[in-house]
């Protein structure tokens, strides 16, 4: 089953899925893209079986709107670490400027107190450590920029940003930017997930006390279903193509299910249905 969840504030993505878990009552739980404990929102949830297709959202591109203090400086790069007041110097860049200058980012550094691997070890755990150590750029593409407010204090923003991107790291590349002084996201929520398949927004979500379930046709509106028979199932258990009687005319993705159950994503070519994902137990 899926769900999209939208996540509180002041909880980990790894705590929401261990409370999902008890009171789901399930074993096998996954999410297809963390979420900082002091961010909110869209979360999509993955439980048994169809954690296994997880892997299909790796590329979604995301939306947020976040907002960044310019009167303080942090080492998380948000409120998650001590803040440290700076003095504040007033925007002077227009919301055009800004706009254009966020959208011709091209890579980043994502932030230290991140849950990246560093050679196994978990960045936020080497940074809690005290421990020096350097994260490499990575490749990123903005896209929608617009920014919602500038205050005395704070300017807020709306972006869609690539998989892999992280909010936090254009704090301090605003920093420059503005000449502020310095910053830090202070609030920060994810409204949209887009991926290949379909789009859901935070209108679409629940909440984790009550989580609702989204079905395959929903989170897959453009990959067909089939049942299969009894002899289909021992074969796709074994590997095999399935020779299809069915024609037809272009080639399709589709879920062949056994039982109502999802089993194998396979697609479907010159009467044949070859596996491209197979989950059969």
């Amino acid at each position: 089953m899926f769900f999209l969840i939208d996540k509180p504030i002041g909880i980990s993505s790894f705590e929401l899925l261990k409370q999902l878990r008890k009171k789901l009552n399930i074993k096998k739980i996954g999410h297809g893209g963390t979420l900082d404990p002091l961010a909110t929102g869209c979360i999509l949830v993955a439980t048994e079986k169809s954690t296994k297709l997880l892997s299909l959202f790796d590329h979604s591109e995301k939306e947020y709107i976040f907002t960044v203090r310019l009167d303080g400086t942090t080492e998380s790069l948000d409120a998650g670490t001590p803040i440290h007041s700076v003095k504040y110097i007033p925007i002077e860049k227009s919301f055009t400027e800004i706009e254009d200058f966020i959208s011709s980012q091209k890579e980043q550094i994502p932030p230290k107190y991140s849950a990246l691997h560093i050679d196994g070890v978990r960045a936020y755990s080497l940074a809690r450590s005290g421990i020096d150590f350097e994260i490499e750029k990575r490749p990123i593409e903005v896209k929608n920029v617009r920014v919602i407010e500038i205050d005395n204090l704070s300017i807020s923003i709306s972006l869609k940003i690539s998989s892999g991107g992280y909010i936090r790291s254009f704090a301090p590349i605003l920093w420059t930017f503005l000449w502020s002084g310095w910053g830090y996201v202070s609030e920060l929520r994810r409204t949209a997930i887009h991926t290949k398949y379909g789009s859901w927004r935070e209108k679409d979500t629940s909440k984790w006390e009550k989580p609702v379930s989204i079905s395959y046709e929903s989170i897959f509106p453009d990959i067909l279903h089939k049942e299969m028979n009894e002899q289909e199932y021992e074969a796709i258990k074994l590997g095999k193509e399935i020779i299809s009687e069915e024609i037809w005319l272009k080639e399709w993705l589709i879920f062949l299910n056994f039982k109502n159950e999802y089993t194998s994503l396979c697609k479907y070519k010159d009467h044949k249905f070859t596996i491209v994902k197979n989950d059969v137990k």
